[in-house]
């Protein structure tokens, strides 16, 4: 569907047997928005020295492409010792930053 004009489209299947279900407009295409993606981050963002704080943050695509490689950079100012951690259910599954052990990695 790479050439495919703008607009809504039919989708009709077809068994082998020659029946046939439809279903009207069930596939738009529309021209491909340059990539964006939004940030937020949400918990206490000036944490009090010595105290444990937690906060969340999200990255959204906002275009309608796949966003393939978002990099997030965080920033700590100061010589307190942070860790980042995020869900074990998101991606990437391996990582370098993640894993420490680069001989484990495996694209």
């Amino acid at each position: 569907m790479t050439n495919a004009l703008s607009g809504a489209y039919d989708v009709v299947l077809t068994d082998p047997g020659g029946a046939a279900v439809s279903a009207i407009q069930a596939i738009t295409i529309e021209p491909a928005l340059p990539q964006a993606v939004s940030t937020s981050m949400a918990g206490n963002q000036t944490p009090r020295a010595g105290q444990p704080t937690e906060f969340s943050c999200a990255v959204r695509n906002t275009a309608n492409v796949d966003a393939p490689y978002v990099v997030i950079h965080a920033a700590v100012e100061g010589a307190t010792p942070w860790s980042l951690r995020r869900p074990a259910n998101t991606f990437p599954r391996n990582c370098i930053a993640c894993n420490p052990d680069p001989l484990s990695f495996r694209y």
